[in-house]
């Protein structure tokens, strides 16, 4: 079985699919704040609800962001905490921009709400980063279709990267956190 996880942005995303990535069950909470808190509750009771154990998840899809400074570390540790517990866990992960574009076909920039009036901005086509991720001051918020993702998932295997060195994948941070 596989599993989607996204912490990045506003919403909690977490998605359960077969091994042929169909979808057998999702949950999405809009705007939640406290998603490292929440994250595990629904993960437990998505697989509950499904009769899955964990043990049964072989692979692991996250968004590493950018998005917020805390959100884009959430889905990451949790889920590389249970693949290097469950060794035959797999981690796979992708960036926003990716997932924001897998519907855009043609060359286009988008930009992504950084927080404190800024956006991140790049240039995407079809789930794929054609440019640097730049921060700039203006720009309409691209949102994920999460819907279109979810039903279509086979379909975006391509937007994600097999990880092999656990300990070395970072969140993608574009700019620096405000802490204090």
């Amino acid at each position: 079985m596989k599993v989607f996880i996204d912490t990045a942005l506003d919403d909690l995303v977490i998605v359960l699919f077969d091994n042929q990535a169909k979808k057998i069950d999702y949950k999405i909470i809009k705007n939640l704040k406290q998603k490292s808190e929440f994250l595990p509750i629904y993960f437990n009771d998505l697989l509950k609800r499904n009769n899955v154990n964990i043990k049964e998840i072989n692979e692991y899809y996250i968004n590493l962001g950018p998005g917020t400074f805390t959100g884009s570390r959430i889905a990451l540790v949790f889920a590389r905490t249970i693949c290097q517990v469950y060794e035959k866990a797999s981690l796979y992960t992708t960036s926003t921009f990716n997932l924001a574009s897998i519907n855009i076909n043609k060359e286009k920039n988008i930009f992504i709400d950084a927080r404190g009036n800024s956006y991140y901005k790049a240039k995407v086509k079809e789930g794929k980063l054609l440019s640097n991720i730049t921060i700039v001051t203006e720009g309409e918020n691209q949102k994920i279709d999460y819907d279109f993702f979810i039903n279509n998932f086979a379909n975006f295997s391509f937007i994600f990267k097999e990880e092999k060195d656990l300990l070395s994948v970072q969140p993608i941070y574009v700019k620096k956190p405000h802490i204090g």
